[in-house]
This record gives structure tokens, sequence and C-alpha cells, in this order.
């Protein structure tokens, strides 16, 4: 299941983050919320994985990653440990 974002406006939807499998996608975002949901995270015994987001990967627009530096915005990805 790829997450959707919604613009202020409600009119348009953006899919992105490539399916891992065995995780779930958690978040999008960048510093400093990047670090407190990975510790939260953490702290509720999750695995996490960050990447970097792939523009490319998404389906719609994304002209609000153009405009605020698409290069530091990540995708939190979490599972249960084994």
């Amino acid at each position: 299941m790829k997450p959707i974002i919604q613009s202020g406006s409600g009119d348009d939807s953006l899919t992105c983050a490539p399916d891992k499998e065995g995780w779930e996608t958690r978040f999008f975002g960048q510093e400093p919320r990047l670090s407190e949901v990975t510790e939260l995270y953490e702290e509720l015994g999750f695995e996490v994985s960050i990447e970097p987001l792939v523009k490319s990967t998404c389906v719609g627009c994304t002209e609000c990653f153009d405009e605020n530096t698409p290069n530091s915005i990540f995708v939190v990805y979490t599972r249960r440990p084994d």
C-alpha cells in the first residue's frame, strides 16, 4: 500500500515511496521532525529504515518538493523486529 500525500487544497494527490517488503511507510519529512519520528519509533520497539525520497518514484504533482529542497526529504519505514 502506497501512502497518499495531499496538497493543501486537497485537490491533488501524490503517491510516493516505493513499497519495501515487510516494511510500512510511516513518515515523509525533514529535520528536525525526521530525528524525532525515528527516535519515537525506535523507543516503541520498531526497526527503522530511512531512505531519501526519490522524486522519480512519485506519481502526481511534486512541485512542493522542488520548492522545499527535495534532496533533504526522507521516507521513514518501520517494521516489528523478528
